[in-house]
């Protein structure tokens, strides 16, 4: 992946047009790439993931099912409402516990205490009770 071609669309007026080509400029091929080189998928996943990739053999496939999986979570509507409230309670509860240690000076580095806090507040309100970030393995590797 990183000796391909990779071009930035940062024109109002090309980004229109580039959305109305998602065949020829799609986004699966390179997901699938990333997914045998960066995240070491197994010979049977890597298949999986190829098979049908852009849809040219219609609306089935992994990225089809994972593309319409998403939008309909993200969607507007209270399932992303949802998730809102959650990451907002979140960070709301990490910083409620700073506030509980006033009157002393809380040293802490920003920027990873800003990672962490997201990242849980994000992947809790994707994953629940059964978050794998909840492990700090998997939170580092990310």
């Amino acid at each position: 992946m990183l000796t391909s071609k990779l071009y930035v669309v940062n024109s109002i007026d090309l980004i229109s047009s580039v959305q109305r080509l998602p065949k020829v400029l799609a986004f699966p091929p390179i997901e699938a790439k990333f997914a045998t080189t960066i995240c070491a998928s197994s010979k049977e996943g890597n298949e999986i993931i190829a098979n049908n990739l852009n849809g040219e053999e219609g609306d089935w496939g992994y990225s089809h099912d994972l593309y319409k999986s998403m939008n309909s979570a993200l969607a507007p509507g209270p399932g992303l409402d949802g998730m809102n409230r959650i990451m907002i309670q979140n960070i709301t509860h990490s910083l409620d516990k700073l506030k509980s240690q006033e009157g002393q000076a809380v040293v802490m580095k920003l920027g990873k205490w800003s990672r962490h806090e997201i990242t849980m507040a994000t992947t809790n309100s994707v994953y629940g009770k059964c978050n794998p970030f909840n492990d700090p393995k998997v939170e580092n590797a990310f």
